[in-house]
């Protein structure tokens, strides 16, 4: 089968050309891309697995009423902006990194 690991070259994601995508961010093993109306993929590293197509992020996106306007891929964390100006992150950061206030369940002051 084909090479999903490394291209020399630029390649066209043909799984993603039906989803209408306006906007990419690159992480470190992951990749978002963004569609037109909000919605929300994901492809690449996702927890201890690797996603060869893109697939819906979930939680997040139009069918959850939380359409996207902005996003941007970390090294293991993934951040989006919605419409009504909410931040929204997910993925694994140490000491609190994630911006939610919490550092292994406890109040960062």
């Amino acid at each position: 089968g084909e090479d999903n690991r490394e291209k020399p070259a630029p390649t066209l994601v043909k799984a993603a050309l039906h989803l209408n995508i306006t906007a990419v961010s690159a992480g470190f093993e992951h990749s978002l891309l963004l569609s037109a109306d909000g919605s929300l993929y994901q492809f690449g590293r996702s927890g201890a697995a690797y996603q060869s197509t893109p697939s819906p992020v979930p939680g997040i996106g139009p069918s959850s009423g939380v359409p996207v306007v902005s996003v941007s891929a970390g090294k293991s964390f993934s951040v989006a902006c919605d419409g009504g100006g909410g931040v929204w992150v997910w993925g694994v950061m140490p000491n609190g990194a994630l911006g939610l206030g919490e550092r292994d369940g406890a109040k960062v002051r």
